[in-house]
């Protein structure tokens, strides 16, 4: 991934670019055919510490991709307590 940084006058704008954030681009598209509100890749649901809620896994067609991905809902983060 590469961030960029330009400034014009006072005002500083940062980008990201390169295939992780092309990937989540890709992977937050496809919240709404499976009327989820957050998807992760599975790569990253296998990263969630413990008291991650995940739903329905599906494995999905991305654009820019040969292979499909496979995705993950995920429904709550754990409670701080």
């Amino acid at each position: 991934m590469l961030i960029t940084q330009s400034i014009e006058g006072l005002q500083v704008s940062y980008d990201a670019h390169g295939p992780a954030v092309n990937l989540a681009s890709r992977i937050e598209a496809l919240t709404k055919g499976m009327a989820a509100t957050i998807l992760v890749s599975k790569d990253v649901a296998m990263r969630l510490g413990p008291g991650f809620v995940l739903g329905r896994a599906a494995v999905l067609p991305v654009k820019g991709k040969t292979q499909p991905i496979e995705v993950v809902e995920l429904l709550s983060q754990p409670s701080s307590s």
